[in-house]
């Protein structure tokens, strides 16, 4: 989803900026709050990473072969 620049652009009218950097400014607010929506659903792609990453180490695979981790005597 882009943000309705039309919109939005009045809300930028009054800043001494010129008009490429206002609508940076539009695009760059948009997409910190797309940003926080996303973690607020759980729609981000890093609680996407971390949940696969607990998946795999709760669920190991079948065949997998552990070994004991002992430490020398000495």
């Amino acid at each position: 989803m882009s943000p309705d620049m039309e919109t939005l652009r009045r809300y930028v009218e009054g800043f001494d900026l010129p008009e490429d950097k206002k609508i940076d400014l539009i695009h760059t607010v948009w997409r910190i709050a797309e940003s926080f929506v996303d973690r607020a659903f759980g729609d981000d792609p890093v609680q996407h990473c971390l949940e696969l990453k607990a998946e795999k180490r709760a669920n190991p695979p079948k065949d997998m072969v552990r070994f004991e981790n002992k430490q020398p005597e000495t």
